[in-house]
Order: C-alpha cells, then structure tokens, then sequence
C-alpha cells in the first residue's frame, strides 16, 4: 500500500494496515478506522476458506468454534474501532466520558452538542436498532461469555433470546455492523472536517 502522509506529505508503503507517518508521526484517525474496517470485512470474507481448511485438519467441532469466535471478534473488533475512531476525531471539542462511544446514546448525544448532529443524522432508525442491538451483544460476549441476561434484553430490545442462551453471531450481523459504521464514519468525518 503506498501512502502520503496527510500532514507532511512524506510517501511510505506498507504492508497491511498503516497507523502512523514513519517521518513525523501522525496518526491518520480516518485511514486507521477504515483499515480496520477492511480487516473485518476480510476476516468474514475468508471464513469459508478457513472452515473448510479446519474441517480438513482437525474436523467439523473445531472448524465451527474457530469460524464462531472469527465472526464474534468482527463485532468486538467494530465496536472498538468505532470507539477509537471517535475519540480522535472528538479531540478537538474535547475530552469524552471513559468509553461513551461504545454506548451509541451517550456518544450520538456528544455529536450533537459538539456538531449539531447525532447519529440519527446518517442512520435510519432501523439501522440505530441493529447497531444497538449488536453493541449490547458484544458487552455481553465481552463480560458474560456471550449468555443473555435481562439487562441485555432491556438495553438491546432483542426479545429473539430469554435469559441463559448464548448469543449467535451471523455474517449478516457483519454486513449490518460495516454498514452503519461506514455510514457514521463518513458523516461524522464530513462534519469534523467541515466538508
């Protein structure tokens, strides 16, 4: 991959994601944002291959846990990025709450103190429902092994589980993850950059 630096205009390639300028340091927020995106989409991409490797290797069991706990970090991997990616671009209006973009009312209600416009501005609000429901289930598969509780089913609105199932992770859980983020990645930068 062959990058110019936003800042110092230095060129450099890298292989893989590329997090900082190796000539004056900076760290671009939007292209460290949408490598990971990539990662993830590139991660669900290639989960056949490695089923169908680990179905070979080492049988069905092992190939279906591996593949489940690939799709499970896409969310985890999301939700983090989507965090990190807001506080770079919240620097400038100040210092947020410890994780308040990881909790989509808190961080949506920031925006709009700091730009007039929250989340709803760029998701419909069916897309706000996904997007929540699949935050809450990656706090649950971060603290409780993925297990339904009630205060799950309160937050998230997901009456598809009772208390004591295990949460399941599809691929279209991941294209409906990388779509809102997308989309509130790049009307969030729009805002920010005054474009």
């Amino acid at each position: 991959l062959d990058i110019k630096c936003e800042e110092c205009e230095s060129r450099f390639a890298v292989i893989g994601s590329a997090f900082f300028c190796p000539a004056c340091g900076h760290n671009s927020v939007a292209r460290t944002y949408n490598d990971s995106l990539n990662k993830i989409r590139i991660k669900k991409k290639n989960i056949p291959i490695v089923k169908s490797a680990l179905i070979e290797a080492a049988g069905k069991d092992e190939a279906e846990v591996t593949c489940r706990s690939l799709l499970e970090t896409c969310i985890s991997d999301g939700v983090v990025a989507f965090q990190k990616y807001c506080e770079g671009l919240y620097s400038d209006y100040g210092k947020p709450p410890f994780n308040a973009f990881q909790r989509l009312e808190q961080g949506s209600e920031l925006w709009k103190i700091s730009i007039q416009k929250g989340y709803d501005a760029w998701l419909e609000e069916s897309e706000l429902k996904d997007l929540n429901v699949l935050f809450q289930k990656r706090h649950i598969l971060s603290h409780s092994e993925g297990i339904v509780d009630a205060k799950y089913i309160s937050k998230s609105g997901d009456l598809s589980y009772k208390e004591g199932q295990r949460i399941v992770i599809s691929t279209n859980d991941i294209e409906i993850l990388l779509n809102c983020l997308e989309k509130l990645g790049q009307g969030l930068e729009r805002e920010c950059n005054g474009s």
